[in-house]
Formats: C-alpha cells, sequence, structure tokens
C-alpha cells in the first residue's frame, strides 16, 4: 500500500468520511489499507473479533447469518461507498454477519481503534453512520413487509432495482451495468424459491425488460422495470 492512501469512494464527494477535518483524514490515510478479493472470497466470517471496519471501494458484497441449524439466511447486500463490520465495532461485539463478495472487490481497511477515534472526534462521521444504520433497518422492515404482502414480480423488480442502483427504486446513484448475484441467493433476499424466481425473471426477460445471461443479468428498460417496482 501506497503511503497516505485515499479512496475516492470513501474520502471523495459524498463519502462517509468525505468532511473529516484535515487532520483526521491524514490520520486516516495513514492507515487504511486496501485489498483485493476474488468472487466469492470471505472477508469476515460471522463470530470473529470485530478488529476492523471494511469500506467497499468497488464490487459487490453480501452478509449474512446462520440460523440455528446451520442454514444461511442473506441479510442484503452491500456496494461501493458503504461500511460493513461498524455495528460490531460500535457495539464492542463479535462480528454478527459473515461478509462475502459476489463479484471481484476491492475493500478497505480501517483498524478499530482508528475508527472509534475518528468517530469520537468526528460530528459528521457519527451522523453519517446513523444515517446508515438507519437504511439498514429500513430495508430489513421493507423486505419484511414484502414476503407477506407483495406479489414475486414486485418483490423481484424492487430488489433489481436495489442490486443495481445501490437504493431504493428510482435511485440515479450509477449507471446499469449488470447483476451477478446468483439466482439462489436472490431468492433468498425476496423469500421465494429458486424455481419460483427464474420463471419470474424468465417472464420479465420475455416482456423485454431484462436480458438474461449464465451469470448476469441486464436491464434493457430501466422505464418499465422501475414502474413494476413501484
Amino acid at each position: 500500500m501506497a503511503a497516505n492512501f485515499v479512496c475516492a469512494c470513501c474520502c471523495g464527494r459524498g463519502g462517509v468520511f468525505s468532511n473529516l477535518p484535515p487532520a483526521l483524514r491524514s490520520r486516516l490515510a495513514g492507515v487504511v489499507s486496501p485489498h483485493a478479493y476474488r468472487r466469492g472470497q470471505t472477508i469476515f466470517h460471522e463470530g470473529t473479533p470485530a478488529l476492523a471496519v471494511h469500506c467497499i471501494r468497488s464490487g459487490t458484497v453480501k452478509v449474512s447469518r446462520l440460523t440455528g441449524d446451520g442454514h444461511e439466511v442473506l441479510v442484503g447486500v452491500r456496494r461501493p461507498g458503504e461500511l460493513i463490520g461498524f455495528r460490531a465495532v460500535l457495539a464492542e461485539l463479535p462480528c454478527s454477519i459473515t461478509a462475502e463478495t459476489l463479484e471481484p472487490a476491492v475493500v478497505c481497511t480501517i483498524p478499530r481503534e482508528i475508527f472509534m477515534d475518528l468517530v469520537r472526534e468526528s460530528t459528521d462521521l457519527s451522523i453519517r453512520l446513523l444515517k446508515q444504520l438507519a437504511r439498514e433497518v429500513h430495508f430489513a422492515e421493507e423486505q419484511l413487509v414484502e414476503r407477506t404482502r407483495q406479489r414475486v414480480s414486485k418483490r423481484t423488480a424492487r430488489l433489481l432495482a436495489r442490486l443495481e442502483q445501490g437504493g431504493a427504486p428510482g435511485s440515479r446513484a450509477r449507471p446499469w451495468l449488470g447483476i451477478t448475484m446468483s439466482r439462489e441467493e436472490m431468492a433468498l433476499l425476496i423469500g421465494t424459491t429458486p424455481e419460483t424466481l427464474s420463471r419470474t425473471l424468465h417472464s420479465l426477460a420475455e416482456q423485454g425488460i431484462l436480458e438474461l445471461g449464465r451469470r448476469v443479468i441486464r436491464v434493457r428498460d430501466v422505464a418499465r422495470l422501475l414502474n413494476l417496482a413501484k
């Protein structure tokens, strides 16, 4: 790692660390460590000590938990600019989730002690973390409601919009680049079976809304997908 590494994703305009005072940003730049991961690699495991906070610089990361009988429950998906592992660090608890890459990714690691110093000294950072926590809770609540009240087609459209745009349906945060999450993982997120999801995806493809590849789903008609997700 080069000295005084600064990630534009985290420290650039709109990034979680973008408003740090110069002295704090310099301190962060001196310790942050970027790591490259292949698809399917684990960043950290549930139950391990929370020794660092991780900021996604590129790629997509899924976060999951295990049930008492050992089944995986997919909690959500994190995109560039989002932090993972910070809740366990703030709570001084072991990691409550497992984080695994869904595609090649670069993730920056920030030591726990440095991160906590930044939180104590930067009100802006504290507020940004509270906002991220609020978004995660809101997303979890929406998933619960969707699983009980909305059709699979609508749940699928909303998930596709979130995965592509890194936020709520209708967001224009980034271009529509393609989704690489497996059908099994997507089915877990919306509370259906892979078979039902597959039928739904093929129906959307027949309508000209999606293009289905072996590993990538691409959106062909953005407006119609967003309309289904409303």
